[in-house]
């Protein structure tokens, strides 16, 4: 678990790792939880996962980090109220 903060309205990037590369695909499921900000801060439904480094996103609620690599980026954007 990540603790960031942000802006409001901007978007917060967050890198999810292996420690080592797999030889195998690694998925999971993306979700998010309430901290000292409320569910209405930010906009979990419109989650994005980047697997170029942030070139290219694509809307998901799951991720998957290929075999023999370590990383994606997942986006989150937060609401500005």
């Amino acid at each position: 678990m990540s603790s960031v903060s942000a802006d409001e309205g901007d978007d917060e990037i967050f890198t999810v790792s292996l420690s080592n590369p797999s030889t195998q695909d690694v998925s999971f499921d993306l979700t998010t939880a309430t901290g000292s900000a409320a569910a209405t801060d930010y906009a979990a439904a419109n989650m994005e996962v980047s697997t170029d480094g942030g070139t290219t996103w694509t809307p998901a609620s799951s991720a998957t980090i290929a075999a023999g690599t370590t990383s994606v980026l997942v986006k989150v954007p937060t609401v500005e109220d």
